[in-house]
């Protein structure tokens, strides 16, 4: 994986043996409070992040880069330069990204949740692992819980079981 940031638009390349074209993702950081040597530091740990990983691992993290510019951009915020400001970013971006559809209108709650437990979650860990966020900043956490009961198969109150005569 490769980055070129032209204006304000960055394209990633994509690490694809398999494939003789090179493929590329771009995410425009158009219309946001964001400078190219601000969000510089970002990119070169997702790159070192997902280099050599799978092609859909790549692909995993425009969709991430895009909702994050997209926050910056409806809420014409700076980036954060503070513990303070970077913990205010987390619960709005954590908001936005359950409920804002402009990023992605057809993705249900539950989808979100998943997503962000899966991927968004570690992506920002990484970030402070590489001390672009502060070490001291809390992530929201989604813990995704399956609720298997027996309830479904449990005749509503007040109403009779059917018995089974022969």
């Amino acid at each position: 994986v490769r980055y070129e940031i032209d204006g304000e638009l960055v394209t990633f390349y994509m690490d694809n043996p398999k494939r003789e074209a090179e493929q590329y993702r771009a995410a425009s950081f158009a219309g946001t409070c964001l400078a190219a040597q601000q969000i510089t530091p970002m990119l070169e740990a997702i790159v070192r992040k997902y280099r050599g990983l799978s092609l859909s691992s790549q692909e995993n993290v425009i969709p991430m880069l895009r909702a994050f510019f997209i926050w910056f951009q409806t809420s014409s915020s700076p980036w954060p330069t503070t513990s303070d400001e970077w913990n205010l970013f987390m619960v709005r971006f954590f908001q936005f990204w359950l409920t804002d559809t402009s990023y992605s209108k057809k993705a249900k709650t539950s989808t979100r949740a998943y997503l962000w437990s899966t991927l968004v979650n570690p992506w920002l860990t990484g970030l402070k692992d590489e001390e672009i966020i502060p070490l001291d900043v809390q992530i929201p956490v989604i813990r995704l819980k399956k609720v298997r009961s027996l309830a479904k198969d449990q005749p509503l109150l007040g109403k009779r079981r059917r018995s089974i005569t022969s």
